[in-house]
């Protein structure tokens, strides 16, 4: 299967010739429809913050200015930093985040962005935003609802013009009723092209040097470190294979269990919905199985493979070593004075080779430390060399000289795309659509975030709401006449339930809701305050009628989940209930890959 990718090369390079250098705004700004910002703002909640998150899940590039050495704040916005380096970031379509990074300290950005600058992003992505790549990996139908990350690091700077590559790395959450784990998926595409390859005449053109330079070897590798963790790679490919002469295409396929009910059993069409599913409580006995396949291919002459674990199998590495009879290739003889040296029977593997590689780690799932991926290549180079030493013809080698480069990412294991529980935001429908957030031990109107944790909650198999930056629970306060944040439990207090688009809490009477009153968070409802609408007879998470949120109507049709028959409403309700106020009504912002604003 092909899928959309980007190849960022030229990218990098037009950034290189387009940037001026003088010192970055200490805010964000926007140049060109681009934002530059600083990693320091990142950790700074407010309403800049929630523009920034907007603008970057909208697609806009968004370079980040590393003016500190603590790069928490920049993978818990992002979900994954380069280790160097200054770094754009942004958000495709389907989700997936491209890194584009200088890697090396010396060419560290600290330019802002220049017209000329943004013409050429802009003229790079028209180009190649539709450049197809077979070895991209596949995501199937419920990818919507997949606790998941993806990273495209597009072609990244190691240093070395002779070792270049990319790499995509891919997080999941697999939590079943037996398992809860988080899995690290790595590819990388390495190309290596040994710059000396070949022979060196110095001889025939008057230098006191002929030389022999034969790449013998070539190496990839992938490693995952998690503080605290033992991690393993638990899966890879290619394998191994002796023989020296390789045409390979495989693709491997593995098994995601997604903990998520799809919401299709109560919809009216059958179908998954994610407004419904972010509704329904945690319950790892539902769910479905995710397939994540993925393909690589690739030709050796000459060379063989070895795959191995090293350290335990906390590293990963694959290596290409030549067919022992061809060490000697490019030398034809050996005389007293002097050497004969030929490039005629080189083999295009022996001056570059294209490396790809993949492989499966496994974290503990309720792991929120910071993940380093690092993925390294290199080759190793045998060298003859002849020359005379006054009147003596002398020689060394063969000797043999490694060069490896490395890219490493930090991730954030903590990202609110990988929980069990889908994460949301609780926007209000009232005027302002707000949020929820937590504020010390009280629960507050904010405006809307998806980067701040304060405003992310997770409905647990208790009904609880769960913060996803303290642990602590959405409580009803009905004594206080207040909603607070407090130390989980299974008190009613802490219990909310889904009323078609009204959350109810379990404390005490039905009636006592959420709902917003001159912009303050409220739960208390007092007797004749509101309506209180009966549940929708099949399932109390769609509308109790049809036009629902306006008043009903007489002999109005209550909808019913796919195949039952939907009936209408009981005579009477038409003059008893009327519109419902959008002060009590919620939407759950889903913070799931390749959601938009509305889940």
């Amino acid at each position: 299967m092909k899928s959309v990718t980007h190849s960022l090369h030229s990218l990098t390079a037009a950034i290189a010739m387009a940037l001026i250098a003088h010192a970055p705004s200490a805010v964000a700004s926007d140049v060109g429809g681009m934002i530059e910002t600083n990693a320091s703002q990142l950790n700074q909640p407010g309403e800049a913050h929630a523009r920034l998150a907007a603008q970057f899940d909208a697609g806009v590039p968004i370079l980040v200015h590393m003016d500190t050495d603590d790069r928490t704040a920049v993978a818990r916005f992002f979900g994954i930093t380069p280790r160097l380096g200054d770094a754009i970031f942004q958000r495709g379509g389907d989700g997936a985040i491209s890194v584009i990074h200088p890697g090396e300290p010396s060419s560290r950005w600290s330019p802002s962005w220049t017209p000329r600058l943004a013409g050429a992003l802009a003229s790079f992505q028209a180009q190649q935003s539709a450049v197809e790549e077979d070895d991209s990996p596949e995501t199937g139908a419920n990818v919507q609802l997949l606790p998941m990350q993806r990273f495209h690091e597009g072609v990244f700077d190691t240093g070395s013009e002779e070792i270049t590559g990319r790499a995509t790395i891919s997080v999941f959450r697999s939590a079943s009723r037996v398992d809860d784990d988080k899995e690290i998926h790595v590819v990388s595409w390495f190309d290596i092209t040994p710059a000396q390859a070949g022979i060196d005449l110095g001889h025939a053109k008057q230098r006191n040097i002929s030389a022999a330079y034969l790449p013998v070897r070539y190496e990839v590798a992938h490693e995952v470190n998690v503080p605290g963790e033992a991690t393993t790679v638990q899966k890879w490919f290619p394998v191994s294979d002796g023989r020296t002469s390789i045409q390979y295409t495989k693709t491997d396929e593995t098994e995601i269990s997604v903990g998520v009910n799809l919401g299709n059993g109560a919809s009216e069409d059958g179908q998954a919905n994610v407004s419904l599913a972010a509704k329904i409580p945690f319950n790892a006995t539902f769910g479905y199985t995710h397939k994540e396949s993925q393909s690589l291919s690739y030709a050796f002459q000459d060379y063989s493979l070895a795959a191995r674990t090293v350290n335990g199998g906390r590293r990963m590495m694959w290596e290409a070593p030549i067919s022992p009879r061809l060490t000697n290739v490019l030398i034809d003889g050996v005389r007293a004075d002097s050497v004969d040296l030929t490039e005629k029977r080189m083999t295009p593997m022996m001056r570059t080779a294209h490396m790809p590689a993949w492989s499966v780690w496994e974290v503990n799932g309720a792991s929120e430390a910071t993940a380093r991926v690092t993925v390294t290549g290199g080759y190793t180079l045998q060298e003859h060399k002849w020359w005379w030493n006054g009147p003596e013809w002398v020689s060394s080698g063969p000797d043999e000289r490694r060069v490896t480069a490395e890219a490493s990412f930090d991730l954030d294991l903590s990202s609110p795309y990988l929980t069990r529980e889908i994460t949301v935001l609780l926007r209000s429908s009232a005027d302002g659509g707000q949020c929820i957030a937590q504020r010390g031990s009280d629960a507050v109107m904010a405006t809307c975030d998806p980067r701040d944790r304060a405003q992310m909650w997770g409905l647990t198999p208790e009904r609880n709401y769960v913060n996803r930056s303290t642990g602590d629970c959405l409580e009803a306060d009905i004594g206080k006449r207040r909603v607070g944040v407090s130390a989980c439990s299974f008190r009613t207090a802490h219990g909310w339930q889904w009323r078609a688009d009204r959350i109810h809490s379990e404390e005490g009477e039905s009636r006592h809701r959420l709902y917003v009153e001159d912009g303050e968070l409220k739960v208390v409802v007092e007797p004749g305050q509101f309506d209180d609408i009966p549940e929708n007879p099949h399932n109390p998470l769609l509308k109790p009628w049809a036009g629902y949120p306006r008043a009903p109507l007489e002999g109005e049709l209550q909808p019913a989940p796919f195949r039952t028959q939907a009936g209408t409403i009981p005579a009477g309700w038409a003059g008893i209930y009327g519109a419902t106020s959008a002060s009590q009504r919620w939407t759950p912002i889903v913070l799931r890959v390749g959601l938009g604003e509305e889940g």
